[in-house]
């Protein structure tokens, strides 16, 4: 997935599937808030949906 997609993929319904391994880590403060605002922007998309979207993203990219 590309960068410039990442806008049509949140717009559309998530039939994703997740693992069952959960994964936690801290963020620097402004990254958290980036990610604040990215979840206002597409309030049907959870924050697990958007930083999974962005990582996969990022390796891709």
């Amino acid at each position: 997935m590309k960068s410039k997609d990442l806008h049509s993929v949140w717009s559309a319904p998530d039939n994703s599937r997740l693992t069952a391994k959960q994964y936690s880590f801290r963020l620097p403060v402004h990254v958290a808030a980036k990610l604040a605002a990215m979840g206002e922007m597409y309030p049907n998309k959870t924050r697990t949906q958007i930083v999974g979207d962005l990582l996969s993203t990022a390796i891709d990219e």
